[in-house]
């Protein structure tokens, strides 16, 4: 990430490997809850891009939102952006009315 999260790499790795990142998400104001807290970095950090990610939904689940609307689960799909007003973090899928949660608090 070429020091994009800062020159010092020990806030996040030690010195015997890279591997190990601890890295904390709530000191960058995106608390991982729900189901986000157990996906690999990756799921989240394309191409090793670990700086600058949205917090929206809508800018991992577009193409869970395309996919809802042309499968007929309703046509707003393909223009959402506030993927909480019907569907929570605990279980995206099935949705639940309500659910009022974002991944990043």
């Amino acid at each position: 990430h070429h020091n994009s999260l800062g020159p010092r790499c020990s806030d996040c790795h030690t010195q015997q490997t890279f591997a190990a990142a601890r890295f904390n998400h709530d000191r960058v104001g995106c608390t991982l809850t729900g189901v986000h807290r157990v996906l690999p970095c990756v799921d989240c950090h394309k191409g090793g891009n670990y700086v600058g990610l949205s917090a929206a939904c809508v800018s991992c689940h577009r193409d869970d939102a395309q996919r809802a609307a042309n499968n007929g689960a309703g046509a707003f799909h393909a223009t959402a952006i506030n993927c909480s007003s019907c569907h929570n973090i605990t279980a995206f899928r099935p949705s639940a009315p309500g659910g009022r949660e974002s991944v990043c608090r």
